[in-house]
């Protein structure tokens, strides 16, 4: 029996190699007939259906072309691809109502199907349907990154770099809307005097000023903010709140130790699943550090207050409602306890924006452990405060036998003013708003 199935299956390549031969002589009927062949003695057979509505296309059978694919959607109805490549005929003819259907559910089958999102977004453009394409496009981003970084790619096929570059204009545009309706915000609150470098740090997100850094070392990866003392560390006399940070460093520790013996409610840092590709837009590859807790965390505040995780430490919770924490709808603050596996090392790399500052508590220091912030290294103290700007390039590792652990929260740049926090803020808190209005492609469950 299973002599017979490989007999057949070498067969069948032979004749779907014929076809090959005779599509690229251009006799194509020829090669449909050995197609049909194939379908006759296997009507599912993939490779053949998409071979004969190629021909079929080649031949500009258009209708017998998407005839032979609805087939094989037929046999094959988990299959994105057919759905994809249906859309894209149906694109090419201007039947932009029907094609954004197929590739709709081309995306629910596969989300992450990233020729079928650039599609659909331009098949939503050319419908008139403005947000649905910046949802489509969105939705790119959030699997590939920053799409300014692909079109530097010289290798980007030319068909995807012309999508590409309609995805990163439209989303640009939208962006720009976001911007200026935080700098109308700010022009009616506060003096321009006021509003110089915020209004800098906006023109560059817009793309509309070069960023040109004071440090050498400093990229954050997102916000700048021209200006600011580009400092990589500071000092504790920098705050007022560092001594009350330090007393409470026995409770604080007192809480981690109840929480580690069963882990429960610890994530890993860098989310997604292990060996899922992991790079921020400045190219820092954390793939290594995906889905694993290596490097976990345990967070009072993302993206808002994590109220259980809170009512378990109420005590790390207090001190931090005790602290000028930053604030911003879906984005900060941001605190966590960090633990750090054995021999793991934090690969070099840049924070967000230089707006805010990140402190470090120490709690369970072993030897052997360090963070590097520029060119200068430090090492934690149990109970002692480090501050440090992650703009900077900076790197941290555990070269010791056991855990290392630190409480991680942020603190605004003591340079920032009332507007400019303002500004951080309005900005941010918007995006936010706008992403949870996008939410996901329709159609993508």
């Amino acid at each position: 029996m299973n002599q017979r199935i490989t007999n057949e299956t070498s067969k069948f390549s032979e004749v779907i190699s014929k076809g090959d031969r005779l599509i690229s002589e251009r006799r194509l009927d020829e090669a449909s007939a050995c197609f049909e062949i194939v379908l006759d003695q296997q009507p599912d057979h993939l490779e053949a259906l998409l071979k004969l509505a190629q021909t079929a296309l080649f031949q500009g059978r258009i209708e017998p072309c998407l005839a032979t694919l609805d087939t094989a959607i037929g046999h094959h109805p988990h299959n994105a691809e057919l759905r994809f490549r249906r859309g894209t005929i149906l694109h090419s003819l201007g039947r932009f109502e029907e094609a954004r259907g197929i590739y709709l559910e081309a995306v629910k089958l596969q989300p992450d199907h990233v020729p079928a999102l650039l599609k659909l977004g331009s098949c939503c453009l050319a419908l008139g349907d403005t947000e649905a394409a910046v949802r489509a496009y969105q939705g790119v981003v959030t699997i590939t990154g920053p799409v300014g970084r692909a079109l530097q790619d010289q290798r980007l096929p030319e068909a995807i770099r012309k999508d590409a570059e309609l995805m990163h204009k439209t989303l640009i545009d939208k962006y720009r809307d976001l911007l200026d309706a935080t700098r109308a915000y700010l022009r009616e609150k506060y003096a321009a005097s006021e509003l110089h470098r915020i209004d800098a740090a906006l023109a560059m997100l817009a793309g509309q000023r070069e960023r040109v850094y004071e440090h050498p070392q400093q990229r954050p990866e997102f916000f700048f903010i021209p200006g600011l003392r580009p400092i990589p560390w500071f000092e504790r006399e920098d705050f007022d709140w560092v001594q009350r940070v330090e007393d409470a460093y026995p409770a604080v520790r007192a809480e981690l130790e109840m929480l580690l013996p069963d882990r429960s409610g610890f994530t890993p840092y860098i989310h997604g699943t292990q060996g899922q590709q992991a790079t921020t837009p400045q190219g820092t590859d954390f793939s290594h550090l995906a889905g694993n807790l290596s490097w976990s965390a345990f967070h009072l505040h993302l993206k808002g207050r994590v109220g259980e995780h809170c009512e378990r430490c109420p005590q790390t919770a207090a001190l931090m409602d005790s602290l000028p924490l930053p604030e911003a709808e879906g984005w900060m603050p941001e605190t966590f306890f960090s633990v750090l596996a054995p021999g793991e090392h934090i690969i070099p790399h840049y924070g967000q924006m230089n707006g805010r500052l990140t402190v470090h508590l120490g709690l369970i220091i072993p030897p052997q452990c360090g963070i590097r912030v520029d060119d200068e290294t430090r090492n934690w103290d149990e109970g002692k405060v480090l501050a440090f700007d992650d703009s900077f390039l900076h790197e941290a590792w555990n070269r010791s036998d056991s855990e290392r652990a630190v409480f991680i929260f942020e603190v605004w740049h003591p340079d920032m003013s009332a507007a400019e926090i303002d500004g951080v803020q309005h900005f941010l808190s918007a995006r936010t708003r706008w992403l949870n209005e996008v939410g996901p492609v329709d159609g993508a469950g």
